[in-house]
């Protein structure tokens, strides 16, 4: 029950590697990171709960949700921003 909220996350290998489940990711700026933005590895038997993504600016805007590639043990799985900005989040 983590809570990222307002961070100006850039130029990274990877912005965020999330190993916890629902966490709140929300309103952050991932800017010009290598690999990936973010992602998540979950190791745990509730892997069905997932992490809330929301208003998170992509290195661009956006009108579609944005994918994030996440692992449970070797099996891939993807979590989604619903509503992702299409602007910078104001970030002080």
């Amino acid at each position: 029950d983590n809570v990222v909220r307002y961070n100006a996350i850039e130029n990274n290998s990877i912005g965020i590697q999330l190993m916890s489940i629902r966490t709140s990711v929300s309103n952050n700026n991932f800017i010009n990171n290598e690999k990936y933005h973010a992602t998540a590895y979950n190791s745990r038997l509730s892997w069905l709960i997932s992490n809330k993504w929301v208003g998170n600016y992509w290195d661009r805007g956006r009108v579609l949700p944005y994918p994030i590639l996440c692992q449970f043990f070797i099996f891939p799985w993807i979590e989604l921003d619903w509503n992702p900005a299409n602007v910078p989040n104001s970030i002080s």
